[in-house]
């Protein structure tokens, strides 16, 4: 019963934790900070050429590849 209630709180907890998200990595370096701080999620802009930030779909695919 114990054991039941402390998975519950856990459960509880881990689905109330906020989420992080890093979007517009464009740089090696983006990578090699995401790398260090572990974000939930990352992303890119991809083909939007009004940001700086845009990318390719192949630099995108490169950048996640050293993630």
């Amino acid at each position: 019963m114990l054991e039941s209630l402390l998975m519950d709180i856990e459960y509880t907890k881990e689905r109330n934790m906020t989420k992080v998200k890093i979007c517009g990595l464009y740089r090696d370096d983006d990578i090699d900070y995401v790398n260090e701080v572990l974000p939930d999620y990352i992303g890119f802009v991809i083909y939007y050429p009004k940001s700086h930030r845009s990318i390719d779909l192949f630099e995108a695919k490169r950048l996640k590849e050293k993630n």
